[in-house]
């Protein structure tokens, strides 16, 4: 089984980066996918429990957005299967839901790029850096 820990690290230091970077452009990107995908968001976003599940979700960790966006990531990834994107979806959630504790303190502390944890499962190198560091 793969430790999330790295995963974990690597997700919350890039959101911080985009939240600085706070890159204009990327809403003009996406918009189109979020509407071309409009009916199958809609499909899996009640595939697992409707809205009312990602706004728990958001209380639970206010660092990372629930949204069309989030729900996209996995139609785009399934291929518009709607089936299985939820229960990827389902899985991310219930791993955030039970790591939510250890999920904060990550976002709050950062990490650092010679963290030994990442070392030792980072398969590729880093990639670059925002402006400010992560």
């Amino acid at each position: 089984m793969v430790d999330m820990t790295y995963v974990d690290n690597y997700v919350a230091n890039m959101y911080k980066c985009m939240q600085r970077e706070k890159k204009a452009d990327l809403g003009a990107k996406v918009e189109p996918l979020v509407e071309e995908y409009q009916p199958e968001i809609a499909q899996l976003r009640e595939a697992i429990g409707g809205q009312r599940v990602l706004e728990e979700m958001e209380a639970l960790q206010p660092y990372t957005k629930f949204d069309d966006i989030f729900l996209l990531r996995y139609l785009i990834t399934h291929k518009k299967d709607v089936d299985n994107a939820a229960k990827n979806v389902i899985q991310t959630l219930q791993y955030r839901k039970d790591n939510n504790e250890k999920l904060n303190k990550l976002v709050e502390r950062g990490i650092d790029e010679n963290d030994a944890t990442v070392h030792k499962f980072l398969t590729v190198g880093f990639t670059g850096y925002c402006v400010g560091g992560w």
